[in-house]
């Protein structure tokens, strides 16, 4: 396919999409660390052609993020995908799913490269590579070699796009539970991204500018670069948030893995709980 160029949209927030304001907040008991505007987006949409590489904007005179640099994906690397999708039978609030977080490690960091586990939930009314919040592990991180737990927006299939990293992440090897539901009802058209693990760890942010609607969700790996690892992920929990509040078991599902090894994916309990790798050290044909 050749090499491939990819943009880079700066978010300034607030900035402006129609008549529509997106922000990003924090609740009580957040700490964050940073708000990355650096590094390569990560969504799934970005299979073929949407991984985003570092350049400052310039916010126009109309509003809004423009790109203004091009770089190219690291030599000799394929993006990698493995994943989940849920497609609800209609609009619910959200979804969540527990892992325990296992070993990353990503050949690419220094040009902003990552290999991450994450969970995927789209907003109004759309697909989760079009218009969604997400919150994972990673390992890389803004240009470092650094093991975070973060959340990201996007809109638009990526047009806009942000993300941002809190702090003290959960050690490997920690069951943790990940949730993105709608959180309106304290912040009008937000969704909120949720780490819970052990008695009382939590780490969360909100993200304006998404109304109620989630009708998608996805739980999976995304690697940068084919040579770097994910270890064996299991997923003992994959629900989504219905319109009552209540949490519900999912009964569909599909799974994809782009474009195939070394990353993997497979059912543990179809379509309920799974497990994804790529260059595992854990052995993959087990759940667990």
């Amino acid at each position: 396919m050749g090499v491939a160029t990819f943009a880079r949209f700066r978010l300034i927030m607030p900035s402006q999409k129609g008549n529509a304001t997106f922000t990003r907040g924090v609740v009580a008991s957040e700490e964050v660390q940073s708000s990355r505007r650096w590094a390569l987006a990560r969504k799934r949409t970005g299979f073929l052609a949407v991984l985003v590489a570092a350049a400052i904007s310039v916010i126009p005179a109309g509003g809004g993020p423009v790109p203004i640099a091009r770089t190219a994906l690291a030599a000799g690397c394929t993006k990698h995908l493995a994943y989940q999708d849920a497609q609800l039978l209609s609009a619910q609030k959200g979804g969540r799913e527990r892992w325990i977080t296992r070993t990353l490690s990503a050949s690419d960091w220094a040009v902003g490269g990552f290999a991450s586990e994450v969970l995927w939930v789209g907003t109004d009314n759309s697909q989760a590579d079009t218009d969604w919040v997400e919150i994972g592990m990673t390992q890389g991180w803004q240009y470092t070699n650094t093991y975070q737990l973060y959340s990201a927006h996007g809109h638009n299939g990526g047009a806009i796009y942000d993300e941002a990293a809190l702090a003290s992440p959960p050690a490997l090897g920690t069951t943790v539970t990940f949730t993105v539901r709608d959180y309106s009802s304290v912040v009008a058209n937000s969704y909120i991204a949720e780490a819970t693990w052990g008695s009382s760890s939590y780490r969360a942010t909100w993200w304006s500018g998404h109304r109620v609607g989630t009708v998608d969700y996805s739980g999976g790996l995304e690697a940068t670069c084919q040579t770097s690892q994910v270890d064996r992920t299991y997923v003992s929990l994959n629900q989504f948030q219905s319109n009552s509040g209540t949490y519900v078991t999912v009964g569909v599902g599909a799974q994809h893995n782009l474009p195939g090894t070394p990353s993997g994916i497979a059912w543990c309990s179809q379509p309920v709980t799974f497990r994804y790798w790529q260059n595992s050290a854990i052995p993959t044909g087990t759940c667990g």
